[in-house]
């Protein structure tokens, strides 16, 4: 994590309005030199924002490093700006690196279950093994109420500092799962942190276990788990336990015999039906996403391709019985929201891209009573430009310089900003790109109007015309442009080239 050299880390918002104002409309900068990632972000009782993950700086917005990587939050107050900030840790790496490791609590305070293998510093750990579970109870304030070690004897921690989960009981307790090298945990501790018990299930034939995440159920608690029995194949593991963690029923499931099969998120709907996300691919590739619902009993009720490549992190209720899921797309290099029904069907999309980007991950989901919710997120792609974007924009670009480390984001949308999934997005296609001169159109729809951006968001050309079937570019300086064509039933793509 320290191999990189310097951090800028923004906060924006995205709002799609009319006519040529910019969808994005504010960002704010926080952070340190070197990587901070963001995992988790909440909305808490009084309104404000507070934002959960790990980092190593130790500078600006960041500080008190204890060494190594540590769990950090920082809460925001309406406007944005940090009220506070907390680092937890201790020499050696200290993690969260997902939305269920941390949570806000009944009390108005948090807890966090993250990975540590320190044992100084914040952390209170005398046992003798690799890495283990580091429950920690934070106030309002973000002081250490307290915290308990739960031991995992996990070999690696960049392996699974994604094991962690951590849920609030309607009584007040928590319940808290993790994982180990050939196993998966399930613990539940009372509101003062005692333990009332715990339950290990060991993953046989399986050496490694990278993914585990827990909710309460009708009869119990599931829990769904990736595990491994070599680098080159993968299950998915599903696990239904009663209120004192005593096996249900367990299953090992793999979509239609794929190599590999890797759940990435998973919500219970109110009828007692449960969904989740998968990753699924072969030896050679062939990454896709997948949703699989499920009856209480395990019994499969449907399978369905999602998206491509990528992998979709979190799960959060929407309107009616809809969800939206939010991830990474296209091999991990473009930010994704999708808007789902609870049978799996695809309403809403869409897509973000940072320009020449290497990773861009959405972890989480703020619902701020606006119908679409805030998307945080991380990515090591280039600084954000402040550009004047047309309306419907559909990617969002970063400048020339080069990425440096990681960068930690909120992404605000509006909800006429999604697309629906009658792939009108895509009712035209134009080529070549890079284009020298001629911009040729190809598709169904009749073309009505042209408009031509500059990267300072400058109108520079516009045709109109019935049936377009090309412009020419030969007068523009070589750069990069965005072009904005709608159809005459007024559907809008706005897509980047590349002029030569």
């Amino acid at each position: 994590m320290k191999k990189k050299l310097f951090q800028l880390v923004f906060i924006f918002s995205i709002k799609i309005l009319c006519a040529q104002d910019t969808p994005l409309s504010w960002y704010k900068r926080y952070g340190g030199q070197q990587n901070d990632n963001l995992y988790s972000a909440k909305k808490t009782a009084d309104g404000s924002i507070i934002l959960a993950g790990t980092s190593n700086s130790n500078n600006r917005d960041i500080l008190n490093n204890h060494g190594g990587d540590d769990i950090i939050l920082l809460k925001l107050d309406s406007n944005k700006n940090i009220v506070w900030q907390k680092s937890y840790g201790g020499s050696g790496n200290d993690r969260i690196a997902a939305s269920r490791s941390f949570q806000v609590t009944p009390d108005g305070g948090y807890i966090f279950a993250g990975m540590t293998n320190s044992s100084d510093g914040d952390v209170i750990r005398s046992l003798n093994t690799n890495c283990d579970i580091w429950v920690t109870k934070l106030d309002a304030q973000g002081n250490i109420v307290w915290q308990k070690i739960i031991v995992a004897n996990s070999s690696n921690i960049s392996g699974v500092s994604n094991l962690t989960a951590v849920r609030v009981l309607s009584n007040g307790d928590y319940i808290v799962s993790g994982g180990g090298d050939n196993n998966m945990k399930l613990i539940k501790l009372s509101s003062t942190g005692n333990i009332l018990w715990q339950a290990t299930y060991p993953t046989v034939n399986f050496s490694n276990t990278a993914f585990v995440d827990m909710q309460p159920h009708i009869n119990g608690f599931i829990l769904v788990g990736t595990v491994y029995n070599d680098y080159y194949s993968s299950k998915t593991k599903i696990i239904n336990v009663d209120t004192n963690g005593n096996i249900i029923w367990q299953n090992d499931y793999s979509y239609q015999n794929l190599a590999f099969t890797s759940a990435q998120a998973m919500e219970v709907l109110s009828d007692g039906n449960f969904i989740f996300s998968l990753k699924t691919g072969t030896y050679h590739g062939d990454d896709q996403q997948k949703i699989v619902k499920m009856s209480p009993t395990g019994n499969i009720l449907l399978e369905k391709q999602i998206s491509s490549s990528g992998k979709l992190n979190t799960f959060m209720k929407g309107d009616n019985d809809n969800y939206y899921l939010c991830g990474s797309c296209w091999e991990s290099r473009n930010f994704c929201i999708l808007k789902i029904d609870s049978d799996g069907n695809l309403l809403k999309s869409k897509t973000i891209s940072p320009e020449y980007p290497k990773d861009a991950q959405t972890y989480d989901m703020i619902e701020d009573g606006s119908g679409m919710p805030i998307l945080a997120a991380s990515t090591n792609g280039h600084e954000i430009v402040r550009y004047q974007f047309p309306l419907n924009i559909t990617e969002v670009y970063w400048s020339n310089i080069p990425p440096t480390n990681y960068e930690i984001l909120l992404i605000k949308l509006v909800e006429n900003s999604l697309g629906t999934n009658d792939e009108h997005k895509n009712f035209v296609n134009f080529y070549p790109n890079p284009v020298k001169d001629k911009l040729n159109f190809e598709g169904s729809e009749k073309i009505s109007k042209i408009k031509v951006y500059s990267a300072d968001s400058k109108l520079v050309l516009e045709k109109r015309g019935v049936n377009m079937k090309f412009i020419d570019l030969s007068s523009l300086y070589s750069g990069n442009y965005l072009v904005e064509i709608t159809d005459f039933e007024g559907k809008t793509i706005v897509k980047k080239i590349i002029k030569e």
